[in-house]
């Protein structure tokens, strides 16, 4: 594999890991603020 081969597969190792991380964490956030909000909802109506 030579040096140009090497450098694309690692930029887009790198690209794909940013992402699928930054997706991760919007899903997480997104799930969190759901389970919090209806912990307050089950909370405040009952």
């Amino acid at each position: 594999m030579d040096q140009g081969t090497f450098k694309y597969l690692s930029n887009t190792y790198m690209y794909t890991s940013t992402v699928l991380y930054k997706y991760l964490h919007i899903m997480y956030t997104i799930y969190t603020m759901q389970t919090i909000c209806c912990t307050t909802n089950k909370l405040s109506t009952a």
